[in-house]
């Protein structure tokens, strides 16, 4: 039934999803089924449960609002336009490999990363994460295109500063950074 539902997606090149409700099996599914796919925008209602697959090689543009925990990003070779609006917790984290999330990134030319780093606990007081040894597991990650990163709402925990000095320090074409 699913793949009956999937059916005609065939030749989709941009895909928008707000606020929708859908089992994040099938929306990976449906993603990764739509070959032509050139832009995706999700955006997850904060209480999305699962972690949805993406495997879109032709993917260019990806703008995406929802939990860190709910996306992975399999086959996205062509990406160069990001922009990762994160909710209920940070990508380091939910990513014990998180510079990984970033590897297949080797087309990225413009990053935005708004509510960045944001995690407190229960009196609003940042939480900071001790011991991640930043440089040692970003290992050969470079971001060779990216020549626009825009940080929006960001809250300076150390390990978020140095994750951010990196991802600079990595950047050689980087043009403009932009922090509001």
């Amino acid at each position: 039934m699913a793949e009956a539902l999937i059916r005609g997606f065939e030749r989709l090149i941009s895909l928008k999803l707000y606020n929708v409700t859908i089992l994040y099996t099938l929306l990976g599914r449906l993603i990764s089924h739509c070959s032509l796919l050139e832009q995706l925008v999700l955006h997850l209602p904060d209480n999305y449960r699962g972690v949805i697959e993406i495997n879109a090689p032709r993917l260019k543009s990806l703008d995406y609002t929802g939990s860190v925990w709910s996306i992975s990003l399999k086959t996205v070779p062509l990406l160069a336009q990001l922009s990762l609006a994160l909710t209920g917790g940070y990508i380091l984290e939910a990513k014990p490999h998180y510079t990984r999330f970033f590897e297949s990134f080797c087309a990225l030319e413009h990053l935005h990363l708004d509510n960045y780093s944001v995690k407190v606990d229960d009196s609003g007081v940042p939480m900071a994460l001790d011991n991640i040894d930043l440089e040692g597991s970003f290992g050969d990650t470079a971001f060779n295109n990216l020549s626009i990163i825009v940080i929006r709402s960001i809250r300076g925990t150390n390990p978020h500063m140095q994750q951010l000095k990196l991802i600079l320090a990595e950047s050689p074409t980087l043009m403009r950074i932009i922090i509001e």
